[in-house]
């Protein structure tokens, strides 16, 4: 009996599974049983790897299955500890998800699941993050989903296309222009310098348009967004922009030598502005104008499209009593004496009976060489032939590119000169000076150039020294008070009879 204890306690020794107090027994039928701690049959369990059925009999050669990826035919599928296995769906395995298809088989590479697309690697496991596939970089956002359109990535905005590739440089999203850097396709906000261009990108990264207002400075951008600089008329107004920082500029501004000045608001001023307690006349081009540029911008560039010529000529004698009356309110009606320029000694012919001054030896030289200087002026430089053409046919002469308000400024501005050494002139002859000094030598000059003919320079010329004669011969042999009349009414025989003057040209209607 003891013998046979020895026995039963040598084989329970030997099974898989050491035996414990409630371990292995086997009965004198030979099957083995699992007694627990109370002394009854495990059935219908796993004891480790061993099976117990409904009796609790170890069924031998049955064991347990268990979760494990298996392979077959070079590919992979996931049996569960059940038997079975999942198809056409997500399966999280160890903290990783995998997709199985109808079949059961682990998908790996692009996948499309209900309109997303998934990219799963080579061991089948779902790619999240940043994914690069040849040249191309692709966003996966946490759920595994590629990203479309724009991506927040990290707290950094990018912008994927229709296929899920990460575009960069300039793109067009929404109606708006956005940059993507070339480097690593981040979305730029702020200051952008793209060749030599300047660009602002708020803060959503929209490229800005028209005016800007960044940092307490104002810019304007063109359509394109680049930002201009320079002059620019946005509107109705011309902006001058900084060549350099692009910031509208506000107050006086020096432009390679000429003033403009532009308001609070940054637009040029024109016309008559009032600025820091003092008055200034800008042309329509913004120019600042001193002594005749503001005459000529304010009394005769207004009435060049008039309908008639003769409002310019009624301007211009208007003009002359203004500046007439302006002197005597400065200068006062007293007559002023005035110092002889000029030093030539005088020339006395026919033993001294005929006596001619330096001041009209001087006056008939600068006269002729006035007179060449300006008919090479006229007819060898683009500036004087732009005044011929000015004077032909305004229209014609804009078309053809001329600036008319510029030609007509010069040819006003090379008037005014001429009439200041007129003037020193007479002053050297008659060192008497009023305000009313200049008035009747200036209706005469007027008498001249069309006693000459208009438009011609050796008319004029001629047209002066044969007044000239006419008013001597007139006070010598007539009489000194109708020396005026005498020459005012030849004037009138001579537009009567040649109403073009002496070298005036006979001008063709158009039809």
């Amino acid at each position: 009996m003891i013998g046979m204890l020895f026995v039963m306690l040598f084989l329970v020794g030997i099974l898989p599974t050491k035996a414990h107090a409630e371990g292995w027994v086997q009965e004198e039928n030979g099957s083995w049983y699992y007694l627990n701690q109370a002394g009854e049959k495990a059935k219908e369990t796993w004891i480790g790897n061993y099976y117990v059925d409904e009796n609790g009999v170890w069924i031998e050669g049955k064991t347990q299955a268990k979760n494990e990826w298996i392979s077959s035919g070079g590919r992979w599928w996931y049996r569960h500890s059940d038997g079975g296995y999942t198809r056409s769906g997500w399966e999280q395995i160890n903290g990783t998800w995998y997709y199985f298809d109808g079949a059961g088989w682990m998908e790996t590479g692009w996948l499309n699941v209900g309109g997303t697309w998934y990219y799963l690697n080579g061991s089948g496991a779902m790619a999240t993050g940043w994914l690069k596939e040849g040249q191309n970089w692709y966003w996966l956002a946490p759920s595994g989903a590629m990203a479309v359109g724009w991506a927040d990535a990290w707290g950094t905005w990018y912008y994927m296309g229709g296929n899920g590739v990460m575009l960069s440089g300039w793109q067009f999203v929404g109606g708006a222009w956005y940059y993507l850097d070339p480097a690593n396709g981040a979305m730029a906000t702020g200051w952008l310098k793209d060749g030599q261009s300047w660009y602002w990108l708020n803060g959503s990264g929209a490229m800005g348009i028209g005016w800007l207002f960044v940092n307490g400075s104002w810019y304007w951008s063109d359509n394109s967004g680049c930002l201009r600089t320079g002059w620019n008329q946005i509107g109705a107004n011309y902006y001058y922009l900084d060549p350099t920082s692009c910031v509208m500029h506000i107050g006086w501004i020096d432009d390679e030598g000429t003033w403009y000045y532009c308001d609070g608001s940054g637009a040029m001023g024109t016309g008559w502005q009032f600025v820091n307690g003092s008055w200034y006349c800008f042309s329509d081009a913004g120019k600042m104008l001193v002594g005749e540029q503001i005459i000529e911008g304010v009394a005769y560039r207004p009435l060049r499209n008039a309908a008639s010529p003769l409002a310019v000529l009624i301007t211009a004698i208007g003009v002359s009593y203004l500046l007439q009356n302006v002197a005597l309110l400065i200068w006062g009606a007293d007559t002023k004496s005035f110092s002889n320029v000029i030093s030539l000694p005088s020339l006395k012919l026919a033993g001294g009976s005929i006596v001619i001054t330096g001041v009209t030896i001087v006056t008939i030289i600068g006269g002729i060489l006035i007179m060449a200087g300006l008919m090479l002026f006229i007819s060898k430089t683009k500036t004087g032939q732009a005044m011929l053409a000015v004077s032909e046919d305004k229209g014609a002469a804009q078309l053809m590119g001329i600036n008319v308000n510029k030609t007509i400024s010069i040819t006003f501005a090379i008037g005014s000169g001429l009439a200041a050494i007129a003037g020193v002139l007479l002053c050297s002859a008659y060192p008497s000076l009023t305000p009313y000094t200049g008035a009747m030598p200036g209706i005469k000059a007027f008498v001249a150039a069309v006693f000459g003919g208009i438009g011609s320079i050796p008319g004029a010329f001629i047209g002066g020294v044969v007044l000239g004669i006419l008013e001597i011969f007139g006070k010598a042999y007539i009489s000194s008070q109708m020396a005026d009349a005498i020459v005012f009414g030849v004037l009138i025989v001579v537009l009567v009879v040649k109403p073009t003057g002496i070298l005036g040209k006979n001008i063709q209607e158009k039809v």
